[in-house]
């Protein structure tokens, strides 16, 4: 006698838990190239995170239910099968992250080379010519850092920032 029954599976929970991933990633890309909140394509698309963990959370429970209750898999085969599926993607998100962050470049944000940091010891300030201005909207209330140059007078104080004990120095395109 055959015991493997296989569950259903819910097509229409994967379905939706993808339709709140691919919201979630138009929340974040509209909101890196929105000024005003105003302008968002999807303004509350951050309630799609708390949408996918609850399907998600019930897809995995639904999946692993039995096995675990019947004692075929262990907590640390659970946990083994996991990490197995998702680090990749994770490390792969990581690198292409990384790589990214490291070689954009643009007004809105400067490659990692060009910004300003303040280390002691460090003597040389490495400017973009850009800062972020608070910038206040009246009709709907709301504020927003604008990306903006800088002046010359501006630019000519960052080196202070960067000789904390002696007079510092500083380069860059401004």
């Amino acid at each position: 006698m055959n015991t493997n029954t296989t569950k259903p599976r819910y097509e229409i929970l994967d379905g939706l838990r993808g339709v709140a991933a691919l919201m979630v990633v138009i929340f974040h890309l509209s909101e890196a190239f929105s000024y005003d909140p105003v302008y968002k394509h999807l303004n509350h698309g951050y309630l799609a995170v708390d949408f996918f963990f609850v399907l998600s959370g019930y897809v995995i429970g639904y999946a692993y239910d039995h096995r675990m209750l019947s004692g075929e898999m262990t907590r640390w085969d659970f946990v083994k099968s996991r990490l197995i599926r998702l680090q990749p993607m994770v490390l792969f998100g990581l690198l292409l992250g990384a790589a990214f962050f490291y070689l954009q470049s643009g007004n809105y944000y400067p490659r990692i080379a060009e910004t300003s940091l303040t280390i002691d010891g460090i003597k040389c300030v490495i400017d973009s010519g850009w800062c972020k201005i608070n910038y206040y909207n009246q009709r709907n209330f709301t504020s927003a850092l604008i990306p903006s140059p800088i002046s010359r007078a501006s630019a000519d104080q960052r080196p202070g920032s960067s000789g904390t004990r002696s007079p510092g120095s500083r380069s860059g395109w401004a």
